[in-house]
């Protein structure tokens, strides 16, 4: 295109015709959050915040040895560093983090969450 201004205007003409014929310019975020608000709905978009700020949310402890991985048919999984923290979350912190993730994501966020050890597959 450059060529065929500078062909069509002249050298120093075509170069300054060319930026009304380029796309604007925009923020790598800017269209990042486009496609995502084209393309997902609202529990997939409260996902992805709720992993952004998981370690907000529980504190560095927990962010460290844990992180939601996945949300499907509204059961909420947590991917956990090892089986004993996993017992620990599951058994003595579940409720706290249960409390958090509705106060964060509304009640009907997910109906149950389950807790995995990382590297799980089904």
């Amino acid at each position: 295109m450059e060529y065929i201004l500078k062909e069509w205007y002249g050298y120093e003409k075509g170069a300054s015709e060319l930026p009304q014929y380029l796309p604007k310019e925009e923020k790598i975020q800017d269209v990042v959050d486009k496609i995502i608000n084209k393309n997902m709905g609202p529990k997939e978009k409260k996902f992805m915040e709720l992993k952004k700020e998981w370690g907000k949310l529980m504190g560095t402890q927990i962010e460290r040895i844990s992180s939601p991985v996945s949300l499907k048919n509204n059961i909420l999984t947590i991917e956990v560093e090892n089986s004993a923290w996993l017992m620990e979350l599951k058994n003595f912190h579940g409720r706290l983090i249960e409390k958090k993730i509705k106060n964060f994501s509304g009640k009907n966020f997910c109906y149950k969450i389950i807790y995995v050890l990382k590297g799980y597959k089904k």
